[in-house]
Parts: C-alpha cells; structure tokens; sequence
C-alpha cells in the first residue's frame, strides 16, 4: 500500500452550479508528464476537474480524452510529479492471488482500502447497463468508497488494473481492467485522439503450457473459440482452434496480452498475425474494423455477464 499510494489521486468534479455536492473519485497517475488515469463516471458530467495528490497538494487537470468503450479518461495537469508509478508485467496475474483496491474517502480524502483476492480472469462484463467491457478481473477486493478509477495492486505494491465498476448482490465485486489494457488505450487516446477501438472480430481463451499440453495443443498463446462472420479476422482467414501467438510482432502468451495489442489500435489499421494450425504456423494479415460497427453475439457456451 505504501509504495502504491503515491501514484493513486482523488479527483474531484464540481458542476457550474456551485451548491452541488462535488463528485469524488480516484485516479492514477499515468507518466511524470502529468497524465492521469480515471473513469468517465468519476467525471461525470462536470466542468471543472481538480486533482488532489498523496501529498495533499492540488491542480486543475484538463481533459486529453475519453474511451466510450470502456470508459476510461485520460486527465493532464501541469503541475510537476514526483511519484513514479509502479506497473505489474503482463500476465503476473492469476485466480485466486491477493490483491488490495485502493479509493478516496468521500470526508477527508484519506487512502481507503479493500483487501480480497481474484476470483476471474479475462471474462465479460455489462457495466452501467449499456457498457459491455472484454478482459476484466473480477474481484471481491474493493474499499469502503471512492473507488472507482483507483487502482488494484499486488502484494508487491505494483497496480495491475484499474477499477470500472462493480457487479453482483449489493456490488460486492470489483471490474478491474488490467493496467496494460488501460495503458494501450491511454497512449492511443493521447497519441491519436478519442475514437472507437479497433477489433478483429474473434473470442478467445488463453491456453497455457500447461493446457496446451492437456488439450495436444503445440503451443501457448490465445485460442480461437469463434470468428464473427464478415469480420476482419473471417476476412483473414482466421478459424476456430486457430492459436495467436504474435501480434505486429510482438508475442502473444495469453487473451490478456492479446487484448491489450488490440487496444493500442485504431480502426482500419493492418496487423500482421502469427496463428498456429495444426503444428504449423501461418502468418495472416487484418485489416481491423470499428468495434462500434460489428455486432457483439454472444458465443453459445460462452460465459458473458
């Protein structure tokens, strides 16, 4: 907690109506070029942003941009940072490790905390009714208040995700969208602005070395469970049971680090894949389409909620 808490902020929103009650929430600090991580719904629909530190100091921080998809918001303030962040590595997770939620209390602004451990990974989620958001971790951790936009960490102290919302009887489950995602959708917001996000148009599951041995698959990464007709993946020729193991060149290990690529692109950008079929690997080429554009079915069998 104590090396965590330096890069986590409160963010206050107040409305141009001065009697309103500020809206509180938390954020994290993104760069030491003063960018900031949050949630939509911490911002709301407020004009003015305030931005409190570890410290007690505050700034005014302006909009760079929001992700409609998932929700995120990237802030920036001018004012100098000083608290480096610490971010876990890809695929450091798995179910059932401890992890500690962090948040703001509405009173005083001190640290709120929530301890519990990881019950999903890579699932599905509808938040706010009308957001649908691949990828999260679910968990029981979440604190008392203030934590939507606050990060979760490990028991090292590194933040591994950020939290979007929450789910089951009286909210008891925190959505965690892992940090490497939410930093790939933050360096394309600030890279190239606000816009849909760009998909291939597949499902898929990690296989491990270990379930690539129980099942006779040849080798880890994300399988294929289904292609969306007329998608860019069924236009490469992607097909079930087909195994992704790189994407631009980059290795893919599991469906977390696949999503996070995905997430640093925008629509009609090309991508080199790597697959294995059969114990051969193929190289495709996708040109990928707006996630906004192509129907999200579900896939039967699939676990969505």
């Amino acid at each position: 907690i104590d090396a965590s808490s330096p890069a986590t902020v409160a963010i206050t929103t107040l409305g141009s109506n001065t009697s309103s009650r500020p809206a509180l929430g938390s954020g994290i600090i993104l760069d030491l070029e003063g960018r900031i991580l949050t949630t939509t719904d911490v911002l709301g629909r407020y004009d003015q942003v305030q931005v409190v530190f570890y410290d007690g100091s505050a700034a005014h921080a302006s909009l760079v941009g929001l992700d409609s998809d998932s929700g995120l918001a990237v802030l920036r303030v001018s004012s100098p940072i000083t608290a480096q962040p610490s971010f876990a590595p890809p695929t450091s997770l798995s179910i059932g490790d401890q992890v500690i939620a962090l948040g703001t209390s509405l009173d005083d602004m001190r640290r709120t905390v929530g301890v519990g451990i990881i019950n999903a990974l890579g699932h599905k989620a509808t938040i706010d009714r009308n957001k649908t958001v691949d990828n999260l971790i679910e968990t029981d951790a979440r604190p008392p208040e203030g934590g939507l936009g606050g990060p979760l960490v490990n028991t090292q102290g590194q933040i591994v995700g950020i939290t979007l919302g929450y789910s089951g009887k009286n909210d008891s489950w925190s959505l965690v969208l892992p940090i490497t995602t939410a930093r790939d959708i933050a360096s394309r917001i600030i890279n190239h602005g606000q816009g849909p996000r760009a998909t291939l148009g597949v499902w898929t599951e990690t296989i491990t070395p270990q379930l690539a041995q129980i099942r006779g698959y040849q080798q880890a990464g994300a399988l294929v469970i289904a292609v969306q007709p007329h998608s860019p993946a069924a236009k490469a020729g992607i097909r079930p049971k087909d195994i992704i193991i790189s994407l631009d060149g980059k290795v893919v290990n599991d469906q977390q680090t696949f999503e996070s690529l995905l997430a640093a692109h925008r629509p009609g950008q090309k991508v080199k894949l790597e697959v294995v079929r059969n114990g051969l690997v193929i190289n495709l080429e996708a040109t990928l389409a707006s996630k906004t554009k192509l129907q999200d079915t579900p896939v039967p069998g699939q676990r969505v909620r």
